[in-house]
Parts: C-alpha cells; sequence; structure tokens
C-alpha cells in the first residue's frame, strides 16, 4: 500500500532493503523453529496463562476531559456553567488551570486505565463509573483545588478471542522450543 511504502522510506529502507530484511528474518525464523511442533492443546496453555495480559485483554478505559479548578470559586463557577449547560470544553477553555489540556477543550492526552498505579482507585472508580458523555462531581484535588472529569468515551475490559492469536502463539513458542534446543545452524 502507498501508506506502508511512506512509512518504510520516513525509516530509511528502499524496497529491496526491506524485501532483503524480511527474506533473513523469515530465515532465522525458519532455522530457530525447523522440526518443532506446537499442539493446539500447547497454544491453549499459554492463551489460558497469560489472557489477563495485553494484548489479549485490554483493562476498563475511559477518554476523560477535566477541568481543573484552583478554589472553591472557580469550582462553583465551573458547575454553574455546565448546570446551565455551556458545553464542557468552553469551561474546560475558560476556566482550567492545566494549561495543556485548557487548549484542548480539557482532553487529557492518555485514557484512564483500571489498574493504573499512578491513578488512585478511588478516582478510577469514580470516572469508570461515569456514563459517556456525563460528568463527574467535583473531586479534591488537593490544595483547595478540585477536578471536574466528564467521560467521553468508556471501553469495558475486554478479552480478544482464542482464534485471533493463536498463530502468533504457535510462532512464538516454536521459537520458543527451537532456542532452548539451541539449534545447529551448520
Amino acid at each position: 500500500t502507498p501508506d506502508f511504502a511512506a512509512n518504510m522510506r520516513a525509516k530509511g529502507f528502499s524496497k529491496e532493503q526491506f524485501k532483503e530484511r524480511m527474506r533473513v528474518e523469515q530465515a532465522a525464523f525458519n532455522l530457530q523453529t525447523k522440526g518443532m511442533h506446537v499442539s493446539n492443546k500447547e497454544a491453549k496453555v499459554f492463551f489460558e496463562k497469560n489472557k489477563e495480559l495485553p494484548p489479549i485483554t485490554t483493562q476498563e478505559q475511559a477518554t476523560v476531559a477535566a477541568i481543573f479548578l484552583a478554589n472553591k470559586a472557580d469550582t462553583d463557577k465551573a458547575q454553574s456553567l455546565l448546570k446551565k449547560g455551556v458545553d464542557f470544553g468552553t469551561v474546560a477553555s475558560m476556566l482550567s488551570g492545566d494549561t495543556v489540556s485548557k487548549k484542548q477543550g480539557g482532553r487529557l492526552g492518555r485514557p484512564i486505565v483500571r489498574g493504573d498505579k499512578y491513578i488512585p482507585v478511588e478516582i478510577q472508580n469514580i470516572i469508570l463509573s461515569t456514563p459517556t458523555n456525563k460528568y463527574t462531581q467535583p473531586i479534591a484535588a488537593g490544595g483547595g483545588g478540585n477536578v471536574i472529569f466528564k467521560v467521553i468515551l468508556h471501553r469495558p475490559k475486554r478479552t480478544r478471542p482464542f482464534s485471533e492469536f493463536e498463530y502468533l502463539i504457535k510462532q512464538r513458542l516454536a521459537v520458543e522450543k527451537g532456542v532452548s534446543k539451541r539449534i545447529d545452524i551448520n
């Protein structure tokens, strides 16, 4: 595809260089996995042992916008504007103390993910229990400030089916078996 070719050029690969690299990688894979067989049972056992990990399972998460408010007066003003139906992004642009998200209507650069060790569980619970297109009550942010979050998109926890990973798992296990057997390439 044109996008793929442009991406390879941007990384400094010509079409011929890319083809050669793929030939070398395929040859290495063939040598590592020569004579290795991975059964469906082995692949399913690996899947079951690892199914809570990405990319098999994606944790519950929400894309959010936030209004960071410095004090009670700003919090009251934000709540009043939101109750009057003023757009959340407009209120964030007017009142938020976070200069980065303020420019984006409050939108934060990364989602709030269940289990994120950098976000308190209480905050995760509040945000992830808020319906899409709704906002939270003000949450104390320390120093007398508050934060109001709006959930833009909520994605539930999802475990993808074995069928989507069977081929990749079998490849990985074949390589691991081959490496552990130290296949002699001479």
